[in-house]
């Protein structure tokens, strides 16, 4: 209908028109046609003036028929309203509460603006995951319970999981974890979440403890041997006493045999180290630089020249508080694959990473990564929908071939729509390009991008964490992080960078800055007094492709520069 149609009283039940007066002025809304001889209009002939309208005898399903009126006064339409599903009139009328939308898009919405915040991605495809709640129950049947002093963690050969009562030992707690766990005495108790602790070895070097559920009432601290001889240590016992020695030899733990027939720690668990703090020291500062990699990792650019422009970072691995809040511990994929690409562009792997909540500024909500097969190079593409995927494919694609001088012969991804559908099947069959797909529900059979996934991902919200930076900068923080590990070391490359192995030279560093410090930017051009302020306070936000300048942030106008 063009408009509404008006009312014959008002709520209060007052006459407003003549009931003739008001179906002349309405008959164009009604579907039925009116008869002249029924007609309540002037030119009726007088028959119906002042009167209802009869009804005729054949009933309202006859071709001339009446309007019958609702309650407030309005005709009764043809039709069902969608918001009530009743008769009679139209959803925009409809006086009942407006339809929610579905659950599943109702809890959708709610979990991405709960999750906002807290945590830097909400991923459905790939890249981290927002898990749901997880419920666990755990039978602990070797394990009796007893009481310990606070600090003491007792190392348990019985024990098949971490478990510990004090909430401040822990650094991240994951409260979607929940269940319970029975022990060996019947006695069973709540599990309020699972988190993680940092371990103070001998010569104050740190080791991440993950896995280890939170019980506030359990008696006492336990660490499971067998859980740390799955993760790839050493346990041993010889002349009474207990030593642990990680993957990499170095040893995290030695507990002497006590008089009660435990082997116990105390006071091993330490906070992380404060960034602010140390940043006058020159090997965290670079720690910061390269997105919070491992001291280890530092100190071999320096000391085996794999980059220019960088000084010898010397320290015993410890982990920061932008470490703890940014980095994930999970389930390593396979280290090595059968086929390793001989040259470059022979073998490539795409994933796309999202749907990322917030957005960022751009409105951009998915990022595109590839990784060369042979270099471990990477390009990253920021995307505001899905189906962007193939035009950015074209532009790294044309990128990389006149960078290399050579064709891309075959690119390995999942079996994600973007990927599989007609036009990108159309685009690798003109090209050339053999398109080798995962099987369903495999991500580590496409292991080689999906591991440079994870660590772009946790190096981007280190990034953003260790500087309180807000979550819509995630796309600046991506983009950075894919920076700087091309010039970081890998361990499918012997002392050599991606950067390197990709344009044969090795890197210079010392332009690097810490991601989200504070920057003055010098004023340029005109309309500078001599009294007025010669630069201004920005953020730094990462490296400006294919110019020498870096990106900054001015809060206070909300704009980005290039300087």
């Amino acid at each position: 209908m063009d408009e509404k149609v008006d009312q014959i009283v008002d709520k209060a039940g007052r006459l407003l028109l003549a009931e003739e007066d008001w179906l002349a002025r309405n008959k164009h809304h009604f579907q039925s046609n009116f008869s002249k001889d029924n007609g309540t209009g002037g030119g009726g002939g007088g028959q119906g003036k002042g009167k209802s309208p009869v009804k005729p005898k054949g009933g309202a399903s006859g071709g001339q028929g009446t309007v019958k009126l609702m309650s407030e006064g309005t005709p009764r339409r043809k039709g069902r309203c969608r918001n009530c599903g009743i008769y009679g009139h139209w959803a925009e009328e409809c006086k009942r509460p407006k339809k929610e939308r579905k659950q599943e898009k109702k809890e959708a919405v709610n979990l991405a603006v709960a999750d906002a915040q807290p945590a830097l991605f909400l991923a459905s495809a790939s890249g981290i995951v927002h898990e749901p709640s997880k419920i666990v129950h755990l039978l602990e049947e070797k394990v009796v319970p007893m009481q310990c002093d606070n600090g003491v963690w007792v190392l348990d050969t019985g024990a098949s999981n971490h478990m510990t009562s004090t909430r401040e030992a822990l650094n991240q707690l994951d409260e979607a974890v929940s269940g319970t766990v029975r022990f060996g005495d019947g006695s069973c108790v709540e599990i309020r979440g699972l988190g993680s602790v940092i371990m103070e070895g001998r010569d104050q070097q740190h080791k991440v403890l993950t896995n280890i559920y939170f019980i506030p009432k359990l008696k006492s601290n336990i660490i499971s041997l067998g859980q740390l001889e799955e993760a790839g240590c050493d346990v041993r016992l010889h002349n009474g006493k207990l030593t642990v020695v990680d993957s990499e030899g170095v040893l995290i733990i030695s507990a002497p045999h006590t008089s009660n027939g435990l082997y116990t720690l105390k006071n091993a668990i330490v906070p992380p180290m404060c960034l602010y703090m140390n940043l006058e020291d020159q090997n965290w500062l670079w720690h910061a630089r390269f997105g919070h990699l491992n001291f280890r990792a530092l100190r071999d650019l320096a000391r085996k020249e794999m980059v220019e422009g960088m000084p010898i970072v010397d320290r015993v691995e410890q982990v920061c508080d932008g470490c703890t809040l940014g980095k994930q511990h999970r389930k390593p994929f396979p280290q090595q694959s059968q086929f390793r690409a001989n040259q470059g562009l022979e073998l490539v792997h795409a994933d796309l990473c999202g749907k990322i909540s917030p957005p960022t500024p751009g409105g951009r909500q998915y990022f595109l990564l590839v990784v060369d097969d042979h270099s471990r190079y990477m390009w990253v593409e920021l995307l505001k929908t899905k189906d962007e995927a193939l035009g950015y494919f074209k532009k790294i694609k044309q990128q990389a071939e006149l960078e290399k001088g050579m064709k891309l012969k075959s690119l390995r991804t999942d079996r994600g729509g973007e990927f599989n559908s007609h036009l990108f099947t159309v685009f690798c069959s003109e090209t050339g390009i053999k398109h080798y797909t995962t099987t369903p529900y495999s991500p580590r059979q496409n292991g080689v991008v999906e591991r440079r996934n994870q660590t772009v991902v946790e190096m981007a919200r280190c990034l953003l964490k260790s500087k309180g930076m807000p979550p819509k900068f995630w796309g600046e923080a991506v983009v950075t992080a894919v920076f700087i590990l091309n010039r970081a070391p890998t361990k499918a490359l012997k002392d050599m960078t991606p950067y390197e192995a990709w344009h044969g030279k090795k890197p210079r560093v010392d332009h690097l800055k810490t991601f989200g410090c504070i920057v003055h930017v010098k004023k340029v051009g005109p309309g500078i007094s001599k009294l007025s302020d010669r630069s201004t306070k920005m953020v730094f936000l990462g490296y400006e492709s294919g110019t020498k300048g870096y990106r900054v942030f001015d809060p206070v106008n909300n704009q980005l520069h290039v300087s």
